[in-house]
């Protein structure tokens, strides 16, 4: 006799054990997601502050020769 070819998957029976099996893989999907909307905000806020600060060093660094200029 030939050997029983496997049959297609039964939701009804394997549905409960492939949900089972895919919910690791849901798990970290989420937390992927939920670490990108958070970098997503993050990063043009530190950006922001980085120029900010950048100009601001770069203008107190200016301001002793600006007044020494005029005294």
């Amino acid at each position: 006799m030939p050997p029983k070819k496997e049959s297609a998957i039964r939701l009804e029976k394997d549905g409960p054990d492939l949900l089972r099996k895919a919910q690791p893989v849901a798990i970290k999907a989420w937390n992927a997601y939920a670490y990108w909307t958070w970098i997503r905000r993050l990063f043009p806020t530190c950006l922001i502050l980085f120029a900010t600060g950048f100009i601001f060093c770069l203008a107190a660094g200016v301001l002793p020769f600006i007044i020494g200029l005029f005294r």
